[in-house]
């Protein structure tokens, strides 16, 4: 049996072209933003677009199956001068799915898949120096220029990519040159492949970094080792220290690529998977609840879930019966696995609200409360960033140390997987990039794939078939939105005659002005609000205040929300938490005063 290369497979790799041509000629509403970027921030030889790349494996259907071999390996990629429009899936191409099972023939897996999409961008055609000539829509003519920037990927991926030893080995870490694990306490718990290893390194200036020469010449070394003929026993050892794992086609061994591939610069971890996916968050919450259980309040799980019984989330987020998360059935599942087991996008919904519930029972163990709050404190600065909010990366780091200093004294290092250590990486990434990346998108981009993954039947040229639909979807999507983001209604329609006469006798305007209402509104580029949304704005006197959603209209093209006023009763800062009373009373001003929706608790007939 003879091992295939990426090259001859070449054909249902890249069934789906690296360039943009079809979306910028056809689908109008994204050839003239991205042109409106463009000449915002146009790239050129000196200063090129940064590309940025992801990849994961998709499996459809029964994710238990023996034999799945409908899994996929999946490359993604998109500019991150597109800012915090990443977080749309419609702006991440696809660039390949080939079948995990094909893969594996490949020598070197993913290693060479990815050897061969960098070398076509930057060694065959090498758009960094010379760009590629893209026709717009306007029938204007712009020269893309871009590198490759990084690559953002979850702990498995990282492995399969680099052939780092990762989670799972005594050199745990890539990035760090004394970095060494020490037997972890959670075994078996991580979906990245266990918690058998942990770190007791929790401050950045003991960390020693390593270079982009130390990682390519650990790589070497060995292959050297490998190349020489040296025993398993040998080439085993020079594996264990050097944190890498022999293959062929590393893309660190390759001499071509060393003036592209940087990964102590490119390499991102992504903060979705390192604390909500068996992450950091889902073991401290477990442990924290487990303190206040044995500090005296055995009841705590029923407690948190009649609390989040009538908490509502803004309807963007399509949360519902979050509450569940807290049954006795739960509770059992939970301490088996030693972490809290929900979804990220579940678990992000949750940490805010939890804290507020927690603090009513911080007496049980302040000491867990505190712990708690250190880390909603690490995590604020991803959700700003999330937000579009700029932060500070040395105030991120302050917050990740507090934070490991205080679970470390009271749960050990023993209790702490390698994800703890991820956090310590973070605020260079952010002083990098200027941005935090999550997967959450990806996953979103992952359901349209596998709308097609299982409903293909010729697996003779499956990859291709994959690919042609996924592509055609894409097309589609991108002609179908306008991409347009001002502030205005989504999906408006005609008012009824009772509203349209009820806004304009508000309003004093004559009879006959155009009136359209919609449910939700755009009030940011990326925020929505809904009916029924209980969302801070500013009144007229510039002050902040509180109102729900009655309604979102258009007023002779002027986008305007009418909301029902609510009174502040109270405000308790140190919780960051307000009271407010409903009143009979309605305010109509203009959309863009919203400043956002927010998690609202219901108690009281009256409030």
């Amino acid at each position: 049996f003879k091992q295939k290369t990426a090259y001859e497979i070449m054909p249902s790799l890249v069934g789906s072209e690296m360039c943009i041509r079809d979306r910028l000629l056809s689908a109008v509403g994204f050839s003239n933003w991205f042109e409106g970027l463009h000449i915002a921030k146009p790239s050129s030889f000196e200063q090129p677009w940064r590309l940025v790349t992801y990849s994961d494996e998709v499996t459809p259907g029964n994710q238990l199956a023996i034999a799945n071999d409908r899994k996929i390996q999946a490359i993604y990629w998109s500019f991150m001068e597109f800012g915090d429009h990443l977080c749309d899936e419609d702006l991440w191409f696809t660039y390949t799915c080939k079948r995990s099972s094909e893969v594996r023939k490949i020598e070197g897996g993913m290693a060479q898949v990815f050897s061969v999409f960098v070398k076509r961008l930057f060694v065959a055609e090498d758009y960094s120096n010379t760009g590629v000539r893209l026709q717009l829509a306007s029938g204007n003519h712009i020269r893309l220029y871009f590198k490759l920037s990084a690559f953002i990927q979850d702990g498995g991926a990282h492995k399969m990519t680099w052939h780092c030893k990762g989670d799972g080995g005594a050199k745990l870490c890539l990035l760090c040159r004394n970095v060494w694990s020490q037997t972890c306490a959670l075994q078996d718990c991580d979906v990245d492949g266990g918690y058998e290893f942990t770190c007791s390194i929790t401050k950045f200036k003991d960390l020693d970094l390593a270079t982009n020469e130390d990682m390519r010449w650990c790589a070497r070394r060995v292959k050297e080792i490998h190349d020489s003929g040296a025993n398993t026993e040998t080439q085993a050892e020079y594996e264990l220290v050097n944190g890498f794992t022999y293959m062929p086609y590393n893309m660190l061994v390759d001499p071509e690529l060393d003036s592209i591939v940087a990964p102590m610069d490119q390499f991102m971890h992504d903060f979705m998977h390192c604390l909500f996916v068996a992450g950091v968050w889902n073991i401290v919450i477990q442990f924290v609840v487990t303190s206040i259980k044995d500090g005296g309040c055995a009841d705590i799980y029923s407690r948190i879930f009649l609390a989040l019984h009538n908490w509502h989330w803004p309807a963007r987020l399509k949360q519902r019966r979050l509450h569940e998360l807290f049954t006795q059935t739960r509770w059992r599942s939970n301490n088996e696995a030693n972490r809290f087991k929900c979804d990220a996008s579940a678990a992000f919904s949750l940490y805010a609200p939890l804290a507020i519930i927690l603090r009513a029972y911080r007496h049980f163990c302040p000491e867990a409360f505190k712990v708690y709050l250190a880390l909603c404190n690490v995590i604020d600065y991803f959700a700003a960033s999330h937000r579009g909010m700029e932060i500070d990366p040395q105030a991120l780091l302050h917050a990740v140390e507090v934070f490991l200093d205080l679970y470390c004294a009271l749960y050990g290092v023993e209790n702490m997987s390698p994800k703890f250590h991820w956090l310590l990486h973070f605020f260079k990434v952010y002083r990098t990039f200027k941005m935090f990346m999550s997967c959450f998108v990806h996953e979103r981009k992952h359901k349209m794939l596998k709308r097609y993954l299982n409903d293909i039947r010729n697996t003779i040229v499956f990859e291709k078939s994959v690919l042609s639909e996924a592509t055609c979807h894409h097309i589609q999507a991108m002609i179908a939105k306008s991409f347009n983001f001002e502030t205005g209604l989504l999906k408006p329609r005609k008012a009824s005659r009772a509203t349209a006469a009820f806004i304009l006798e508000l309003l004093e305007l004559p009879a006959g002005t155009p009136v359209m209402t919609s449910s939700t509104a755009r009030h940011r580029p990326l925020a929505t609000s809904s009916v029924g949304d209980v969302v801070l704005y500013n009144d007229p006197d510039g002050h902040m205040t509180a109102g729900q959603v009655w309604t979102h209209l258009s007023v002779d093209g002027v986008p305007v929300t009418v909301f029902q006023k609510l009174k502040l009763v109270s405000q308790d800062r140190a919780a960051m938490t307000a009271i407010f009373r409903v009143t009979d009373d309605h305010a109509t001003l203009p959309t863009e005063d919203i400043v956002d929706a927010v998690i609202w608790d219901q108690f009281g007939v009256d409030r």
